[in-house]
């Protein structure tokens, strides 16, 4: 249902666009995102097949994330632009 992502899901996936592997601590750091949102925003993207976790793990209460977007993330980006 892409066209109930959040705009702070279509700038973290549009930050994704030119980079290998994004950890959500850096999509914290560079978006000035709260970083709960940011991996609720990250398991959307996941669930609507938008971006795969590299990796996923959890610290206390800090539940980081690698993630990359994939061709269907970037479709998505493309046709909203269009």
């Amino acid at each position: 249902m892409l066209h109930e992502l959040g705009p702070d899901d279509w700038r973290i996936l549009e930050f994704h666009k030119d980079k290998q592997a994004v950890p959500s601590l850096r999509i914290q750091k560079e978006l000035s995102i709260d970083h709960r949102k940011i991996v609720d925003s990250l398991h959307v993207l996941h669930s609507e097949g938008l971006v795969y976790f590299k990796s996923h793990s959890v610290a206390g209460n800090i539940e980081n994330i690698i993630s990359k977007i994939t061709e269907k993330g970037r479709m998505a980006l493309k046709e909203k632009q269009d």
